[in-house]
């Protein structure tokens, strides 16, 4: 992976900055959060001027054909501005989707309008808007969709929404309008202010030509992968903005004399979010970019959603801490990437599940490369605490140890000579012999066996004393044991 970005991905993570940075301060977020729709009007016609709302879609709609970093550049931006606008959800969760899988006639009358500013589309594509399924069933003339969809975004903003639809047991794609009579948009508001719609189909009318083409599983895999690096992206940009205001902060606020970035407790706290914030950048724009290379990203895009859950969390309570009192103030702008950053963790479905996704898929790929079958433990609990296993594994690695130690011991003193010693064997030299001992081979393959043994052995031990740091449901030994084995 090439880290450098090219001239026009610079350029467009700047024009992308420019835009934010003049028109979505934090005064101006508080006076569109305090406004019915939510939304920043003039913002997004200026995405819309700039083409910054067709980034990946085609040239042939008024798009500019980029990939998955692009856009990703862009929502890093959002969210360092936390912008009321659905770029997200109109970018990914709907005309994606449509430019790369829909029929002719869905293209021509989404897609122009929607890099023109005047259609936003969304979709129910995260797990929250997942749990209960739409089923299309035929009344005898058409098919009607019944079932719910939660928490969508941008429905209040939005003209239509894509939504995956089971009809004869196959999975679908459907592009609904949010004006079709029975479907019931009920709008609430999340945890970071933002509106999102409750979804209730009772009877909605579908039409084939409403419909996909490709296979819904298919689509789905693909923009749920994007969905979850978009959102990586725009938490990646939340944590940078709050980490830049908590620096300023604590090097102007002054506490006995001297600012507060001169105390050690900070300056460590601080420099550990720098470097979580790292590794969100770099686990968001690996996914982003095999995503682009058409390479497989299950594991990477794991690895991004655990990062941006857990360390993306960590970083804004963080910010918010160094901040002191002002940071407890829900009025403050440092409390605003604090709400928008656990709302999108939560979106991303938290960073427990993450990890265990993430922890099946390595076992998967220990087990393909390694021929053995590692897989889940069925108690965790017994997992974390005993390491009985690898206790035993490292004992039989010493076992073994030990038995080629002392064969290697017997070959060097079987081949000592050739004047004097047992002189038995003739070991083959692999190095020059001793000037003042003419003949004289050295035994060294036989004495680096001898030490690698004896590291084995110690190694054992510091397993053993690891072994024994299980209490009660936790070993915190662990690290210690994995460097060792």
């Amino acid at each position: 992976m090439d880290f450098d970005f090219s001239e026009d991905q610079i350029d467009l993570s700047n024009l992308a900055k420019t835009i934010f940075s003049d028109l979505s301060t934090s005064d101006r977020v508080a006076q569109i959060e305090k406004t019915d729709q939510r939304f920043d009007k003039n913002l997004w016609e200026a995405l819309s001027d700039s083409g910054l709302l067709g980034i990946t879609l085609p040239e042939s709609y008024g798009g500019l054909g980029l990939g998955m970093v692009e856009l990703s550049l862009v929502l890093e931006q959002l969210g360092r501005r936390v912008a009321p606008v659905p770029l997200f959800a109109t970018s990914i969760l709907g005309s994606w989707a449509i430019a790369k899988f829909g029929k002719s006639d869905q293209k021509e009358y989404w897609l122009r309008d929607v890099c023109a500013g005047n259609q936003i589309l969304t979709g129910a594509w995260t797990p929250q808007t997942n749990l209960k399924n739409l089923i299309a069933e035929n009344d005898g003339n058409k098919w009607r969709i019944t079932g719910e969809k939660l928490a969508v975004p941008a429905c209040n903003l939005s003209s239509a929404v894509l939504v995956p639809v089971t009809i004869d047991e196959n999975q679908r794609i459907a592009i609904i309008s949010l004006e079709k009579k029975g479907l019931h948009n009920k709008i609430v508001e999340t945890t970071n202010l933002e509106l999102q719609g409750n979804l209730s189909f009772d009877a909605v009318e579908l039409r084939e030509e409403d419909l996909l083409d490709e296979k819904g599983e298919i689509i789905f895999q693909e923009v749920s992968q994007r969905a979850k690096v978009g959102i990586c992206a725009m938490v990646l940009g939340c944590c940078e903005e709050a980490l830049t205001m908590t620096a300023q902060h604590v090097s102007e606020r002054e506490q006995f004399g001297r600012p507060l970035s001169t105390n050690q407790g900070v300056a460590l706290q601080a420099a550990d979010a720098h470097i979580d914030i790292d590794a969100i950048k770099v686990t968001q724009l690996q996914a982003a970019w095999q995503l682009d290379e058409g390479i497989e990203c299950s594991k990477a895009v794991s690895a991004a959603k655990w990062w941006a859950s857990e360390a993306g969390q960590r970083v804004v309570v963080t910010t918010q801490h160094l901040h002191g009192g002002t940071g407890a103030d829900t009025t403050h702008p440092i409390h605003r990437y604090f709400l928008w950053v656990i709302q999108l963790a939560d979106t991303l479905d938290g960073a427990g599940k993450s990890l265990n996704n993430l922890g099946k898929l390595i076992a998967e790929e220990l087990s393909n490369q390694s021929g053995i079958n590692f897989s889940e433990a069925e108690n965790h609990f017994e997992a974390q605490s005993t390491q009985d296993a690898v206790l035993s594994v490292s004992g039989s690695l010493r076992g073994l140890a030990v038995s080629l130690s002392k064969i290697a011991n017997d070959i060097r003193l079987l081949g000592s000579g050739p004047r004097a010693g047992i002189g038995e064997l003739r070991i083959p030299a692999v190095q020059p012999g001793s000037s003042i001992m003419p003949g004289k081979v050295n035994p060294v393959i036989c004495e680096s066996l001898i030490q690698v043994c004896a590291q084995v052995v110690g190694n054992d031990y510091v397993v053993t004393q690891g072994a024994q740091g299980s209490y009660f449901e936790l070993n915190v030994m662990m690290p210690m044991i994995a460097s060792n084995i």
